[in-house]
């Protein structure tokens, strides 16, 4: 399965990559088809989480505990929620940004480079909506044994890489507008992109203790709030190594996992 998700993300990552260098797809289309991929990947995780939902009952989905927040009997906060609207709300923020730039450089008269191709639009998003379906279709088998992590985990990486890519987009929109070349910042965006796009389909380094060359790094960092009786500078009132703040860091992560992964109960 893990394959197959690879084999979707290259070909997601390639029907753009393809219509630019050799397609001859100009910039506006482009950036375009790479604005409404992201739009058709948010749906999708956020219909992944619909029927997990459906499927595994757990805290999580009705009452999340977002990384950082103590655990506290609060009003009821569906997991969609903290998803869902961030990602529409900077996607809808971006295409009135990307609009704008298109209608402001045919103008300025590069209207043959960001005038929109239809035709070349039709083409590559339906067949990275028919890739992403597939993707989505993948995942359905199975899901009720599927943790409330994994979801959380999915949801994650796509505001990360939804953060990233539109950043990328309007600092390259930008340097187009300012220079009139974009090939070279294409070549890094392609990179970089599907790099983060593969993230998701290989295993994570998440190691339960912090490596010991960061732990002596971060510990010679002077604790400039100690004059001052305000603490150290990883948190408390006492001395405490960069290792043990990673440790205590672990530790609440893993029980607020815990808590997201327990069953939903109705009267809570």
């Amino acid at each position: 399965m893990r394959f197959t998700h690879i084999l979707t993300a290259l070909g997601i990552n390639a029907v753009p990559a393809l219509g630019w260098f050799l397609g001859d797809w100009n910039s506006g289309t482009t950036l375009t088809i790479y604005w409404i991929e992201t739009v058709f990947a948010s749906f999708f995780v956020a219909l992944r989480a619909v029927f997990h939902r459906r499927v595994v009952r757990v805290r999580g989905h009705f009452r999340y505990e977002t990384t950082g927040k103590r655990h506290s009997g609060g009003a009821r906060i569906p997991f969609l929620r903290h998803y869902l609207p961030v990602m529409l709300a900077f996607s809808a923020a971006h295409g009135v940004f990307l609009t704008s730039f298109v209608v402001l450089l045919t103008h300025k008269g590069k209207g043959a480079e960001m005038r929109l191709d239809f035709h070349a639009m039709a083409l590559g998003c339906g067949i990275m909506l028919a890739m992403q379906t597939v993707d989505f279709l993948i995942d359905l088998p199975g899901m009720d044994r599927r943790p409330f992590r994994w979801i959380e985990g999915m949801a994650e990486r796509s505001m990360a890489r939804v953060f990233v890519i539109h950043l990328t987009i309007m600092i390259g929109m930008l340097a187009s507008g300012l220079s009139g070349g974009m090939r070279g910042f294409f070549v890094v965006f392609v990179i970089l992109k599907t790099i983060n796009d593969l993230s998701g389909t290989l295993p994570q380094y998440d190691p339960e203790e912090a490596p010991r060359w960061l732990c002596r790094l971060l510990d010679m960092i002077p604790d400039l709030s100690k004059k001052k009786g305000k603490g150290t500078a990883f948190g408390g009132t006492k001395e405490k190594t960069f290792a043990e703040f990673w440790k205590a860091g672990k530790v609440d992560e893993r029980r607020r996992r815990e808590r997201n992964e327990a069953l939903f109960d109705e009267s809570w």
